[in-house]
């Protein structure tokens, strides 16, 4: 069956026809899109005298069109952070983590006179307050008006998994609220062996440094003990991990011999 010019223009008519036609001309378009790319990685695929895998999908998919000896396996760096966290924590040394939410509960002033007077012992010291929330431009204020304001980052909302290798990199998570349950993010930092400094709420796990509530005083001692208690301990705090650019060196030695 087939439609005239007029007939098509007749049945787009309605919106909502309109938008499913719309619909299926782009899945076309994209599967022909998509096969044309697949054809042209079929054929260097071919040509190619070694293939390198960044995870074992790829290299599944790669075995459909080539042998595997020709191919080797090298996963990314996978500790690395996006910007601007990766740039943070480039440039501070301790980085301070708090993982909350930018709400008045999580007491993230305290946190921020806390950092001004760490730094006068440690200079370089940085904070990061993840998360969004009703204090935003408060805070931001507040920040824009310290001198040490490029050494606050609030990058907002991040994904867990980013959380996750941020909380990692840090040497210290605080955690001062008015109010809190037992944080999940309180046990997953210590899984992670970041040090804790949390107000005491009466549940907070044996590991954790506790604090009172709203004293910046006893936090600014608390972090200043924690890490001197720490200068010792042997974290790696590198910008990402280099284990996999070694691997693709000696992969393109070994083809090179």
């Amino acid at each position: 069956m087939t439609y005239s010019y007029t007939q098509l223009s007749q049945y787009l008519t309605c919106p909502r026809r309109y938008q499913v036609a719309s619909n299926l001309i782009w899945k076309l378009l994209s599967w022909r899109e998509w096969r044309t790319m697949e054809s042209a990685e079929q054929k260097y695929l071919k040509r190619a005298n070694h293939v390198l895998a960044v995870s074992q999908d790829d290299r599944d998919f790669f075995l459909k069109y080539i042998n595997a000896a020709r191919l080797s396996v090298i996963p990314t760096g996978t500790d690395s952070l996006p910007e601007p966290l990766a740039t943070f924590f480039t440039q501070h040394q301790p980085v301070f983590i708090s993982a909350g939410q930018l709400e008045p509960e999580y007491d993230l002033p305290v946190q921020i006179e806390a950092l001004g007077r760490v730094r006068v012992q440690f200079p370089r010291a940085g904070l990061v307050l993840l998360g969004h929330g009703s204090l935003e431009q408060d805070l931001r204020s507040r920040i824009q008006a310290a001198q040490f304001a490029a050494d606050i980052l609030l990058p907002g909302d991040v994904p867990h998994a980013v959380t996750m290798r941020a909380i990692s990199r840090a040497d210290l998570m605080l955690r001062t609220t008015l109010y809190d349950g037992d944080a999940i993010s309180v046990r997953e930092a210590l899984h992670l062996g970041t040090p804790v400094i949390a107000t005491d709420n009466g549940m907070r796990p044996p590991a954790v440094r506790l604090v009172p509530t709203s004293n910046v005083r006893a936090l600014q001692e608390a972090i200043e003990q924690s890490l001197a208690a720490s200068a010792g301990r042997a974290r790696e705090k590198s910008a990402a991990d280099e284990s996999n650019l070694q691997a693709v060196l000696d992969l393109y030695r070994e083809l090179l011999d």
